[in-house]
């Protein structure tokens, strides 16, 4: 990135990768080069088409062109903002793709931007988990520390936290997405993202609005093809000490 410094601050642990260009470190508390979310993320990113489904999607937060798709999880997670109700609750999960991405939207109550104004500050919005080949014996040998349950046999790990910048021109939330493949010993490495994508950055792959989060993941480099099913499982960051804020699924490419 070559585009100037602003100051970035998350209250979660991030990465150098977020950093970029101004010869920066990301740490907790961090500082690093963003801009403000970009109109080209806002155009329409791809049309998808099946028996199902035939929706164009535009990324910018808003989830109207995914009013007519059955949700993959309806009131994802524990129901609620946390224990201390400042944290975003996911009501629905949708997904749909075409040839090239596997798009996500998550419908959050409050939006990222309601939530800033009242507890601002970062944090973490989910870790999204996929079974790219429908295997549990294979992939991820992660345990969860709150012992609820294994976290085994997922292939790759989206890593969903929420950053806030200020600047001359203003502040407030942005919304990041780091796609990470457990290594042989079934460990997720965050210095060793294989896509990662800001809502701050031109052309981004990600941007939040008024309803939630929206997403495209690049099938390429998840690793899946047309009629694959794969196992799904959303980590939701609301309520750590809930069992509920799992839930498990599965999505059939067309």
């Amino acid at each position: 990135m070559s585009h100037a410094c602003r100051n970035v601050v998350f209250t979660v642990c991030l990465i150098s990768f977020i950093a970029g260009g101004c010869g920066k470190t990301a740490t907790s508390p961090s500082q690093a080069e963003q801009k403000q979310t970009p109109a080209g993320a806002r155009q329409p990113l791809g049309t998808t088409g099946g028996d199902t489904a035939s929706i164009t999607v535009t990324l910018d937060g808003e989830a109207n062109e995914w009013l007519g798709t059955p949700p993959v999880w309806e009131e994802a997670g524990a129901a609620g903002p946390g224990p201390f109700e400042s944290d975003i609750d996911i009501k629905q999960v949708y997904m749909v793709n075409d040839k090239e991405h596997l798009y996500v939207c998550l419908r959050t109550n409050p939006s990222l931007q309601a939530r800033y104004a009242r507890a601002p500050g970062g944090g973490e919005l989910c870790d999204l988990y996929f079974d790219t080949d429908n295997d549990a014996q294979t992939g991820c040998k992660d345990v969860d520390g709150f012992d609820f349950g294994q976290i085994n046999g997922y292939e790759m790990k989206a890593w969903i936290p929420v950053g806030v910048y200020s600047g001359t021109d203003g502040d407030g939330p942005f919304v990041t997405y780091a796609l990470l493949r457990a290594d042989k010993n079934g460990d997720f490495t965050l210095s060793a993202p294989v896509e990662s994508q800001s809502s701050q950055d031109p052309g981004a792959l990600i941007a939040h609005g008024e309803d939630g989060v929206e997403m495209a993941i690049p099938l390429e480099v998840l690793g899946v093809d047309a009629g694959a099913t794969v196992r799904l499982l959303l980590k939701e960051a609301a309520d750590p000490f809930a069992k509920e804020r799992y839930s498990e699924g599965t999505y059939t490419l067309r």
